[in-house]
């Protein structure tokens, strides 16, 4: 029926109107970092950690706030996924937080990681030698960190004891090249 929704405006304004949501529109690294809530991924990498299993009482956790690029509704375009260590015994294979967590959102379809909280107490690390305020990544998970897609040298990276007194914040990056560094001065 023509002219029936005459004087209405047309779907484009109406949709400009309502930002009625665009999944083909691109999303800036401005606008993902401000929609990060930091003190809601501290609480549920919190959350991981207290569901951690480690034979030796060394619990981690993790959050990450990530980006699907292809998504269908407004509300799947940003998620949090989260993952707890795992070493339950000695002599076996530990999995870790950031693993986990990682590959949850990877296994949801996400496929950028904007940011990452991970929630430990400190230790000296192993790889690197380097002795740090928290608990940063494992070697293991700095080289995954550096060969998957969804990570970049520009995810932000919070590194919180469970007391939350000391905080350490980098990027991805920022992090290998500290590891790096480090482990050049520790190696003869």
């Amino acid at each position: 029926m023509p002219g029936l929704y005459q004087g209405f405006p047309s779907m484009e304004a109406f949709a400009a109107h309502h930002r009625v949501f665009d999944p083909t529109r691109p999303v800036s690294q401005e606008e993902q970092v401000r929609r990060i809530n930091w003190l809601y991924l501290i609480e549920r990498a919190k959350e991981a950690q207290r569901n951690a299993t480690s034979h030796r009482n060394f619990h981690v956790g993790c959050a990450v706030w990530a980006f699907k690029t292809n998504a269908i509704e407004v509300n799947g375009r940003w998620g949090i996924f989260t993952g707890s260590n795992i070493k339950v015994a000695d002599n076996s294979r530990p999995i870790c937080a950031e693993q986990l967590a990682l590959g949850a959102a990877k296994s949801a379809g996400y496929d950028r990681i904007i940011a990452t909280v991970v929630v430990g107490e400190p230790q000296d690390d192993a790889e690197s030698g380097l002795q740090s305020a928290t608990l940063h990544p494992c070697g293991e998970c700095r080289k995954i960190f550096q060969t998957v897609p969804q990570v970049s040298s520009d995810t932000l990276l919070l590194t919180i004891t469970p007391d939350v007194r000391a905080y350490e914040h980098f990027t991805i990056g920022e992090l290998i090249a500290l590891h790096q560094e480090a482990q050049q001065r520790h190696s003869p």
